[in-house]
């Protein structure tokens, strides 16, 4: 039997909102939060508190992003800066839930 699975995206560029007054020479991006995006850390805590660690999957897809932060920060950014996850919760994070959701029983 097929399992169903919610899919909520938690968009965490939604939390560095972009300067109204647009980029500068000391800002190139306009982004207001520069890495290591103190808000999206808080949004990303605030998914694990509401709905576990074990919900949450690391994913990156926005190309744009990588004009305020490079391809290896934003992966790094959850080993780095999401200290209030454990090393289980981590490695969820990270890519098991991912083998979760799409191979299910098969890992």
């Amino acid at each position: 039997m097929a399992k169903l699975f919610i899919i909520v995206t938690c968009d965490t560029t939604l939390t560095y909102p972009h300067n109204p007054n647009g980029p500068k020479p000391d800002n190139p991006t306009g982004v207001a939060d520069e890495y290591p995006y103190e808000a999206a850390r808080k949004c990303i805590q605030r998914a694990a508190d509401l709905i576990g660690a074990e919900k949450i999957m690391w994913g990156k897809d926005v190309p744009g992003l990588l004009t305020s932060g490079s391809y290896r920060q934003l992966l790094n950014y959850v080993r780095l800066h999401c200290d209030f996850l454990s090393d289980e919760e981590m490695a969820d994070v990270l890519g098991l839930n991912a083998l979760r959701v799409y191979w299910g029983d098969a890992i």
